[in-house]
């Protein structure tokens, strides 16, 4: 980190942080050279075609210096029916052809990886650390000194390659992909502590136009911390189609051997549709999530993020550890006020209250404004009886269409109040809009009853207001 601090800038540090912390071009080397030391000694106990696939983060450009190998090997390439035997085959039986070849090619994952151990206790003496971890996916996990490599190693894991493949594709196709997915996998550690094949998919690969968007890196980051601050996560995602559809709409298959599990966040596999990515974070760290994407954001509204400082600024801000939620419930208890500052513009107490009312629906009565209160343009008591905030850019990708602006947001927000349950008021809030001076224009949001979620629609009025009232 103190390296980072010494950058000039914002992107400067992003530069140096992908350097400092990727794999670099001797680290895939020895990867490679650790596969190829693994194939030689399969050969002895598979003559007919096998593969040793890398997959995972050290072959999808998103690996970190340190990060484990995850190794694939493919052997029943035809899909045929798995045999079951009493025990495990010895590796004599093997090469003296009391075990067909036929046979040991179409063992179950779980006892051809109990076979791959003996071969690897044979072939590998140096091994050590071995773990064998039954789950969905069947992992044997081992580490090699002589290359200082941990390695977890499966059987016939076709979709995590297919994925693997398919990470690596986006990278090639945008340079900003693996930085910001880079910056966003660590940022989330910290918060912790579509197809066939790959000769297909890069054949292919000169069908696929580049991408329009010309953002940066350093904006396309801030602009994910803002877009999950308010994501709708009761919503399952789907990114093979680029969507989010709501639990009730989504396609249930009646398949018996797998069926795809709601969790806190739902991501569907692009490969396999009934299968959700992220059917292990437990609510815990769903909730370090939100108060992750809450302080990054308030990061970037206080310019401790792309303003050079003495004090920690930039990437170091980010990675701060999060709150827990009864520390971010205190803070919301001390924030009752907030302040938004805009560029003046003409008109700008009528245009306020066009999005505070008609945009959002928030139910807005204006307040008497005395004389002492000369710089004053606006004052309104809002009661929020609706959370329209939350989703609003799942919902924006229905109603592209419609080109008055304020009426483009007002059908967003009365799409998401169609949608909600609640009748009660979520809060309350007066919202005064003040001229400091020729160049500045102040508003001011104080919330009665502060708790987390006026945090969190503060957070989003700070973002929300100056961007609209920038393209009214």
């Amino acid at each position: 980190m103190s390296k980072l601090l010494k950058c000039s800038s914002f992107s400067e540090q992003i530069e140096t942080f992908i350097s400092e912390i990727s794999l670099t071009p001797e680290d895939l080397k020895k990867r490679t050279a650790f596969c190829h030391d693994l194939e030689e000694i399969f050969k002895i106990y598979f003559p007919d075609d096998f593969k040793v696939h890398q997959f995972g983060s050290s072959v999808n450009g998103l690996g970190f210096k340190g990060c484990d190998l995850d190794v694939c090997f493919q052997v029943n390439f035809t899909d045929e029916e798995y045999v079951t035997l009493k025990d495990v085959p010895t590796l004599e039986e093997v090469k003296e052809g009391i075990v067909p070849p036929d046979t040991l090619r179409r063992l179950t994952p779980l006892f051809m990886l109990r076979f791959i151990r003996r071969a690897l206790f044979k072939g590998c003496p140096d091994i050590s650390k071995v773990l064998f971890i039954k789950a969905r996916c069947p992992l044997l996990r081992f580490y090699r000194p002589d290359y200082d490599i941990f390695c977890d190693f499966s059987v016939e894991n076709k979709f995590s390659v297919k994925n693997t493949m398919l990470l690596r594709l986006l990278s090639h196709f945008d340079a900003r992909f693996p930085i910001l997915t880079k910056i966003i996998r660590y940022w989330e550690y910290l918060k912790r502590k579509v197809v066939e094949d790959d000769d297909t998919m890069f054949k292919d690969i000169k069908k696929f136009s580049p991408s329009t968007n010309t953002k940066t890196v350093e904006e396309l980051l801030r602009e994910f911390f803002f877009h999950y601050l308010i994501y709708d996560f009761t919503k399952i995602m789907q990114p093979a189609t680029a969507t989010s559809i709501p639990i009730s709409s989504f396609d249930f298959d009646e398949d018996p051997t797998e069926k795809f599990e709601i969790n806190t966040v739902s991501i569907q596999d692009p490969f396999r549709p009934n299968f959700n990515v992220t059917r292990e974070p437990s609510f815990e760290s769903c909730i370090k999530f939100q108060t992750g994407t809450y302080q990054a954001c308030t990061s970037y509204h206080n310019n401790s993020v792309t303003a050079p400082s003495k004090e920690k600024w930039g990437l170091p801000v980010i990675f701060n550890k999060s709150l827990s939620e009864s520390k971010m419930s205190e803070e919301s208890k001390k924030l009752q006020v907030h302040s938004i500052e805009i560029s003046p513009v003409s008109e700008v107490d009528i245009k306020l209250r066009k999005i505070l009312e008609h945009a959002l629906s928030f139910y807005c009565t204006p307040l008497h404004i005395s004389t002492e209160e000369s710089k004053t343009l606006l004052k309104l008591h809002c009661v929020v009886k609706h959370n329209t905030w939350k989703g609003r850019g799942w919902v924006s990708e229905m109603h592209k269409s419609n080109d008055n602006l304020l009426d483009l947001e007002h059908l967003i927000s009365k799409e998401l109040i169609q949608r909600s349950e609640n009748m009660q008021a979520i809060c309350e809030f007066t919202c005064e809009c003040k001229e400091q001076d020729a160049s500045k224009i102040t508003v001011v949001l104080n919330f009665k009853k502060p708790k987390i979620i006026t945090l969190l629609l503060a957070t989003f009025l700070k973002e929300y207001i100056p961007c609209i009232i920038k393209k009214l």
